[in-house]
């Protein structure tokens, strides 16, 4: 979890192939990733043996640690961070507003 959202800080645009090998930006994957664990938390299953707290805490937890050791790259990280944010909202405009996702 803190692994993709250093990633996230440092290149959200960077294309991965984790799933089926499609090529995705980092910064879905990573919006993939919290929602299944959001989504698990919420609706918990029987023999989940993953602590999705501790993923969603990882997630949070390195974006002061990445503020903190890559000083240098600061302002790089920060608008990253809006950059993943805005994504994220436009998302949510097309998904609930919009209704075309």
């Amino acid at each position: 979890a803190g692994v993709i959202s250093a990633a996230v800080l440092l290149e959200p645009l960077y294309l991965t192939y984790l799933i089926m090998g499609i090529p995705l930006p980092i910064v879905v994957v990573a919006f993939l990733a919290m929602l299944a664990d959001v989504s698990k938390l919420l609706i918990p299953v029987q023999f989940d043996n993953i602590n999705h707290i501790a993923h969603l805490g990882g997630y949070l937890a390195v974006i002061p640690i990445m503020f903190i050791i890559k000083r240098d790259l600061k302002r790089k990280m920060v608008r990253n961070l809006f950059v993943s944010l805005g994504l994220l909202a436009i998302f949510f405009v097309l998904h609930y507003v919009l209704k075309l996702i």
